[in-house]
């Protein structure tokens, strides 16, 4: 035919004796796309962030956490959880507010110059007065049992380091699992389901922590106020958050058949340039797949960024 042919590349197995790093980020990049877990995971390949001024959305996300995980610890430690409009609210928000803040300033003082501090520390406060009276329509009971807790999981053989955000035993039993969400774009959970899951974190936690779990939930920090979008084992495990439609082991059951298909191709080493529709939006490594210049399968014309496979 007078055309160059490419052999296949051979795959590149990943020693299963080793920890991977990137936690349940890897699972979603190889959701998105195989080539881009291999890029990010293997060969450590990240797009250059662009300068914001006072920081990005993920700084000020880094921000939300930490004070969060300092009002955790206290209601983990046994300060009893104050009515939301009480004065020990507000001293409480007030409190984990500036000391993430503090914090953040002794690490990276370049960052945060006294009038962004205090504009985050008046931020933090509001966003947590409105986390408190979210709590407080929760059934009595619950007890805080982890906040950004690091442990080791392993799955079809791929070992990974993880840190879930909150994890609450709630007074019906079982674990309720919480993920802080502070983009202004709504999380579903739609995207926990399907061969390729968009957002597979929550699912991989479910089902490989080994209480049984009741609830799952992203604890969604709008500027609207906080609200809990999820899916429960009951209407009762938390506030909002509607029973799941499947029963829950069946559901999780198929959650642990995605994910464990996802880390078994990750461990055969599969990288193949296959995004879901959308991905390559996101993803910022088209320079190094060159995603513009794959040829169709179909007519070997140039497939564009918004032209991948849908799960």
């Amino acid at each position: 035919s007078g055309q160059l042919e490419m052999p296949p590349d051979p795959p590149a197995p990943w020693p299963s004796e080793q920890t991977a790093h990137g936690g349940a980020r890897l699972l979603q990049s190889q959701a998105q796309c195989p080539f881009q877990a291999f890029a990010r995971f293997r060969l450590g390949a990240e797009p250059l962030a662009a300068f914001q001024p006072g920081g990005d959305g993920r700084f000020r996300g880094t921000l939300v956490h930490a004070a969060l995980q300092r009002w955790g610890e206290r209601l983990k430690n046994g300060t009893p959880l104050p009515a939301a409009a009480a004065p020990e609210a507000h001293t409480l928000a007030e409190l984990c507010a500036d000391e993430a803040v503090d914090a953040l300033v002794r690490l990276r003082p370049d960052l945060l110059p006294p009038l962004y501090a205090r504009m985050e520390r008046e931020r933090l406060k509001k966003l947590l007065l409105a986390w408190i009276s979210l709590e407080n329509q929760r059934p009595p009971g619950f007890q805080v049992a982890a906040c950004e807790e690091k442990s080791s999981i392993a799955l079809a053989g791929l070992r990974l380091e993880v840190r879930q955000d909150r994890v609450d035993r709630l007074p019906g039993g079982g674990l309720a699992i919480l993920d802080y969400k502070t983009s202004s774009a709504k999380p579903s959970t739609n995207n926990w389901e399907g061969d390729r899951p968009k957002e597979p974190q929550l699912p991989l936690y479910a089902v490989t922590t080994p209480q049984p779990t009741a609830a799952l939930a992203f604890a969604h920090l709008a500027a609207a106020g906080p609200k809990l979008i999820g899916s429960s084992r009951d209407e009762e495990a938390l506030p909002g958050v509607p029973c799941s439609k499947e029963p829950w082991h069946e559901r999780q059951e198929a959650w642990k058949a995605s994910l464990e298909s996802l880390a078994q191709r990750f461990l055969a080493g599969d990288a193949a340039v296959d995004p879901l529709k959308y991905a390559c939006g996101f993803c910022g490594l088209d320079p190094l797949c060159r995603i513009d210049r794959t040829p169709s399968a179909e007519d070997g014309e140039e497939t564009s960024a918004d032209e991948g496979e849908s799960p």
